[in-house]
Order: C-alpha cells, then sequence, then structure tokens
C-alpha cells in the first residue's frame, strides 16, 4: 500500500476525532461571580467578592486592592499571600443550556483558576472551554 493512501485514510478519521471531541467536551458559559479568597488556620475569608449587582472587599485588604479589585497584579498577590495560608481565586460560571454538546454541564458551577485567568476575566464575559478534569 502506498503512503499517499494510508494518509488519505487516516486524516479524515483525524480530522473527525477532532470534530467529535469538540462536539462532546466544549462547555460554554457566562461569569456571574468572582470570588478571591485567603485561607488561614482552616478559616476562608472572602477577600473579594465581585457579582452583576455589586463588588465587596474585605475591610482588612481595601487598602491593598484600591479601585479594581477584580483584577490582581503579583505583587498584591504576594502581599496578601503573606496574611494567609494560601490564596485561591475562584470564578463561577452560568454554562449556557442551548448548547447542543452532549456532555456539557448545565446549571451554576465553582472553578478554582489561576490569578492570571481570575484578572482577565470579568463577570458578564461570555466564552467557551474544556473542562479537563
Amino acid at each position: 500500500m502506498k503512503r499517499r493512501t494510508v494518509l488519505a485514510g487516516v486524516l479524515p478519521f483525524l480530522q473527525g476525532t477532532r470534530w467529535l471531541d469538540q462536539l462532546l467536551l466544549v462547555n460554554q458559559g457566562e461569569v456571574v461571580q468572582k470570588r478571591f479568597v485567603g485561607i488561614a488556620e482552616g478559616e476562608t475569608t472572602e477577600i473579594a467578592v465581585i457579582d452583576d449587582d455589586e463588588t465587596t472587599v474585605s475591610s482588612e485588604h481595601e487598602g491593598q486592592l484600591g479601585q479594581s479589585p477584580g483584577e490582581i497584579p503579583p505583587e498584591v498577590a504576594t502581599s496578601i499571600r503573606k496574611t494567609y495560608d494560601s490564596i485561591q481565586f475562584h470564578v463561577t460560571v452560568d454554562h449556557h443550556n442551548s448548547s447542543f454538546k452532549l456532555f456539557s454541564r448545565t446549571g451554576t458551577m465553582d472553578y478554582r483558576t489561576s490569578r492570571a485567568l481570575y484578572s482577565g476575566t470579568t463577570v458578564g464575559t461570555t466564552f467557551r472551554f474544556r473542562h479537563l478534569s
């Protein structure tokens, strides 16, 4: 069998697999809330909570976060990290039900994320993503 024949048979299969992967695993949603939390000695403190209606910032960290608690620069995160055992960034996503994806998620789910992604999204942002775990 010639090499071209093999490639002609394999390439459509690989492209079909990629299409099937997109069909089954891609989610769509809208960010409805962002939370920045600190954890110390088992206690969780909400440092900043941002949703469509309001933004709440812990009085202890108002000076550090300033006017934009939705965007946390690395130096601010490092400074706040000194107060807590760990800090975490969360986004709450309302998954769109209009998708025809077979295994896509529906409803509202909270995801732990990186500081960069937390800072790069705003409440109301709609996006597509693949849930890896």
